[in-house]
């Protein structure tokens, strides 16, 4: 994973961390950007009592941003965290993401959660 990947989505995972309503699932290793790591640019989170496809919808007609909702052919890990009948929206950064687009996804997980 590159070191643009991993800093976009350590913004993304920080803007949106402390928000009411909203849980990140996994933590932000306390590495410093470059260094290997377990990490990859996904952050997984939910809304509060929202169904995952219920946010990913909302992500993609209110602001254009296309995510994952789901279980991911997870079932084991969600049942786990506890979010088998809720899924998790995954969003994923790439080189190509710009920090103004991680403030705009981070505005639009704020807005739903306060909603």
């Amino acid at each position: 994973m590159g070191a643009h990947e991993l800093s976009m989505a350590r913004r993304l995972y920080e803007g949106v961390a402390d928000v009411p309503g909203v849980t990140v699932y996994g933590d932000w290793p306390a590495l410093e950007l470059g260094e290997a790591s377990a990490r990859t640019g996904v952050v997984a989170l939910n809304v509060s009592g929202l169904d995952s496809a219920e946010v990913s919808d909302a992500l993609m007609d209110g602001w254009g941003i296309a995510t994952r909702p789901g279980a991911h052919c997870a079932p084991l890990m969600h049942r786990a965290l506890g979010t088998e009948r809720q899924g998790i929206v995954r969003l994923s950064t790439s080189w190509f993401t710009t920090p103004e687009e991680i403030d705009v996804a981070i505005g639009a997980i704020r807005e739903i959660a306060e909603e």
